[in-house]
């Protein structure tokens, strides 16, 4: 969905282009709703824009006047659809602040001025050095502001702008202080729901500070999404809030994965030429692979991003906290850890550094992705869609129905079936796309419960992240499918190896080898496991006859 480039008309009779009022970005004449943020754009709503602009125009002056005995209202820093900033200083205290206001147009009901009230109270509570501190809510003759530090730096979506993909030690302290404030907002029952690079800011100390919470939950207005608004932010708006379903902490998850994953590649994982097909992209496509677009990303990131964008809400962290302790347990240096300090300080005042090269990022093939997909599922998520803003959601599945049963879904599976898109994730497996091949082998495993073989390979990958937790998990999954598959009593081998407990590996490389004879890897390193356990010769004779391999060093 990127707009098209701003230059002037080269002839007279070219199509007129306007802005979205919401996002600023290009639409042309015409278009009904923007394809950056799903704004209602048409003619008929482009008619109420000029006195809403004019309203908006003159809320300097009204905020200067109603917020006069507390504030010293001074100029206009930034706005959006939800809210307009300016800066002010308070009177009383003599220190600067952003007021966040929100203009006339954005016309809540009584009950969600309250709950937006509510909630800006709920988040001015968090003590949190990674939240921006809320000092004050407010009604002042119809006006709803907040009153917040104001915070010299930027945010992080105009960093990615100026500077496109960043140093992989920035991308952590990013990511490590966003979670950790999203972490501290779960704990206390806040969600964020618009969790994007333009929410979160790096202040000049390269501090991370995550911003704007409450108020997308008060643009949960029925009244408001009637009118063509979604709440969100769709580049990074997770496959249930999509599908306009109740939100937890994992769907700040999703999108706080989709900013990393564009500050690591440039690029936003789903782009499209529609709303509709970004929002089939977050439904069913598996993310593009990061290490196609960008060398020498740490597997344990990738793992914690693949991990966050998993298109269940389940399949991701439990809790927020646990996802900073994943991101805890990148390694890095303290040398390491003082250069991403040093390195966001330095973006925070506007400077640029050295550029990181990546990839374009590969074209996304919705149409492969929705013929391995079962249409229950679809018509799951339309009906889970009923509600708030069914429409819009409705109207976009809707749009994907149509493209699943034009391009001939239901023939595409009777030819690939199950067994074809197993092949098509190993051969992304033995190519080294873990991303992608861990992906469309959780779809797999989604959608073929029963089968072993996804659960093997998610044991595999996760196994080779070291994360031996989850390796546990799908193996003794894959093993209750099929207690008798000598792969899964292979693959558990392997893990109780690489974790020092060489008498399960015996015990599980043993039925593996009983199994499967032939299998030279699980004969090998049945070996390997009856050396470390002090049982010479039967070892060694155990790797003479597995023949070469890794086991002949007992790795």
């Amino acid at each position: 969905m990127r707009p098209p480039p701003r230059a002037p008309p080269l002839v007279s009779n070219a199509p007129p282009v306007m802005n979205c009022f919401r996002c600023g970005t290009v639409v042309p004449d015409g278009t009904r709703f923007c394809a950056q943020c799903g704004a209602d754009v048409s003619a008929e709503a482009r008619a109420g824009q000029d006195e809403a602009q004019r309203s908006t125009d003159g809320l300097l002056e009204m905020a200067r006047s109603r917020l006069a005995a507390d504030y010293d209202v001074e100029r206009e820093l930034g706005r959006g659809g939800m809210a307009v900033v300016l800066r002010a200083v308070e009177r009383e205290l003599q220190r600067p602040v952003a007021l966040k206001v929100m203009p006339p147009q954005v016309a809540l009901t009584p009950q969600s001025a309250e709950r937006f009230k509510r909630e800006a109270r709920m988040t001015a509570s968090l003590d949190h050095p990674n939240v921006i501190p809320i000092y004050r809510v407010g009604d002042a003759d119809g006006l709803l502001y907040i009153a917040m530090k104001l915070v010299d730096g930027r945010a992080v979506d105009d960093i990615i702008r100026d500077q496109g993909a960043l140093p992989v030690p920035a991308v952590i302290a990013i990511l490590h202080g966003a979670a950790a404030g999203l972490a501290a907002a779960h704990e206390r029952g806040i969600i964020h729901r618009d969790v994007k690079g333009g929410n979160i800011l790096v202040d000049g100390d390269g501090r991370v500070l995550v911003t704007d919470f409450g108020i997308a939950r008060a643009m949960e207005d029925a009244s408001l999404t009637a009118s063509g608004m979604i709440v969100g932010t769709p580049h990074y708006m997770s496959p249930e809030q999509c599908a306009g379903r109740p939100l937890g902490p994992q769907s700040d998850q999703y999108s706080l994965a989709a900013v990393a994953f564009q500050m690591l590649t440039g690029s936003v994982p789903f782009d499209a030429e529609s709303l509709p097909g970004v929002m089939q992209h977050h439904f069913f496509t598996p993310p593009p692979d990061m290490n196609v677009m960008r060398a020498g990303i740490p597997r344990e990131l990738a793992a914690v991003v693949r991990k966050a964008m998993s298109k269940k809400p389940e399949d991701r962290y439990a809790s927020t906290r646990d996802m900073v302790d994943a991101i805890d347990a990148i390694p890095q240096s303290a040398d390491e850890r003082r250069q991403g300090e040093e390195m966001l300080r330095t973006l925070a005042h506007g400077a640029k550094l050295p550029r990181v090269q990546t990839a374009a990022a590969p074209t996304l093939t919705t149409s492969a992705a929705a013929s391995d997909l079962r249409l229950s599922g679809v018509l799951r998520l339309a009906r889970g869609s009923a509600g708030k803003g069914g429409w819009l959601v409705g109207a976009a599945l809707g749009a994907l129905l149509v493209l699943v049963l034009v391009g001939g879904a239901f023939a595409a599976r009777a030819y690939f079936g199950p067994n074809g898109a197993t092949r098509r994730a190993v051969r992304l497996y033995d190519a080294g796309h873990l991303d992608a091949a861990h992906a469309a082998f959780a779809r797999l495993a989604s959608d073929y419960p029963r089968r072993p073989i996804p659960r093997i390979y998610l044991g595999r990958i996760a196994r080779e992240e070291r994360n031996y937790v989850d390796a546990k998990r799908e193996l003794e999954a894959a093993i209750q499918l099929e207690p008798g598959n000598p792969v899964a009593m292979r693959e558990m081998g392997s893990l109780m190896y690489v974790t020092g407990r060489f008498d399960l590996a015996e015990r599980f490389y043993r039925r593996a080898v009983d199994r499967a004879p032939n299998d030279a890897l699980a004969r090998g390193y049945l070996g390997c496991s009856l050396l470390r356990l002090g049982r010479v010769a039967e070892g060694e004779r155990l790797r003479q006859q597995a023949g070469q391999g890794s086991w002949s060093r007992c790795g």
